[in-house]
């Protein structure tokens, strides 16, 4: 049974607006589109942010005789789709999750997001410890808290 999930996460200093889909294979596995590979999983998940305007910057005029004027650079939006399984945990009263993004050709092994006890993941911002926590561990609480990620399965040892 597919099954479709949404919701909103905390704003963070760097995004003003976090989101995440989620979606249920069904099958147990994904596609990735950038390999073609085949990948067990427990569902697709989608997080979008919306940076923050940036800061004032200088526009550059045309004449030289008018001055220069200041605005703010557009805040962006970025969409990143993850594969999702869960693995075997290292420690007791711990989940341990992979997000595997399926689009981005840079990410060469999963995010690892351990979730219970000391959360964390393996992201640059996780690993940074950003006070706000990163995207994809908000997410993945978030996903636990709505329902999606049972415990009923047999994990992957990791």
């Amino acid at each position: 049974m597919l099954t479709v999930l949404s919701g909103t996460l905390e704003p963070t200093a760097t995004y003003c607006r976090r989101s995440w889909v989620w979606l249920s294979t069904g099958s147990g596995e994904a596609v990735v589109p950038r390999t073609g590979e085949v990948v067990p999983c427990l569902g697709l998940l989608w997080i979008t942010v919306q940076h923050r305007p940036r800061r004032w910057y200088e526009l550059p005029h045309t004449t030289g005789t008018l001055p220069a004027y200041f605005a703010k650079k557009p805040a962006g939006v970025e969409v990143d789709q993850y594969a999702v399984e869960e693995l075997e945990p290292e420690q007791p009263g711990t989940r341990l999750f992979a997000l595997l993004n399926i689009h981005d050709r840079e990410q060469g092994e999963p995010y690892r997001v351990t979730v219970g006890g000391v959360n964390r993941c393996r992201c640059l911002a996780g690993v940074c410890r950003v006070p706000s926590g990163c995207k994809h561990r908000s997410a993945v609480i978030a996903l636990i808290e709505a329902g999606a990620l049972e415990e009923s399965r047999e994990l992957v040892p990791y």
